[in-house]
């Protein structure tokens, strides 16, 4: 409403020229098959189950995504099922994000209840830069002292949009 004119004014919003390609560059990916981890070591989890791409930049073979140069919101959650047999405190799960094969966050570590056979999730998230040649892959760090199996679907998934 313009006081001046006593009249309503038109807006226009032309997204691409006013915010760039925020929210145009996407992926996301969910577990396709079960990941099995090693208690003590951090062990990639295949997120091999590609639901969108929008610029096809993420690789199922690798579970790896390669974005254009930007900053992005990249979100991962693991959902693993532990096996019976865990009878001691003090155990935990923590996904973590990595950057061209070095680890660069670690996300919230998750306590394992003792003697629990239930499945459990943890995540990381991070805005991120990326220059273009950058990969981002998930790996997971669980010490149950047993093998554990990461969950297929979306309980196990691996997303990111760019921000900026």
């Amino acid at each position: 409403w313009n006081e001046a004119d006593s009249a309503w004014v038109t807006l226009s919003v032309n997204p691409a020229a006013d915010y760039g390609s925020v929210g145009t560059q996407a992926f996301y990916a969910a577990a396709s098959g079960s990941s099995s981890l090693a208690s003590g070591s951090e062990d990639a989890v295949a997120y091999a189950n590609e639901i969108i791409d929008i610029d096809s930049a993420y690789d199922t073979t690798a579970s790896k995504w390669t974005p254009a140069s930007g900053h992005y919101y990249v979100f991962a959650q693991v959902s693993l099922t532990l096996p019976s047999g865990i009878a001691v405190y003090g155990k935990s799960i923590i996904p973590c994000l990595y950057k061209n094969g070095a680890k660069e966050y670690e996300g919230d570590q998750f306590p394992i209840p003792i003697s629990t056979t239930q499945t459990l999730s943890a995540n990381v998230s991070a805005i991120i830069n990326s220059n273009g040649t950058d990969y981002w892959q998930i790996r997971c760090y669980q010490s149950s002292g047993l093998t554990a199996t990461a969950e297929t679907g979306n309980n196990t998934r691996f997303f990111g949009v760019r921000v900026a």
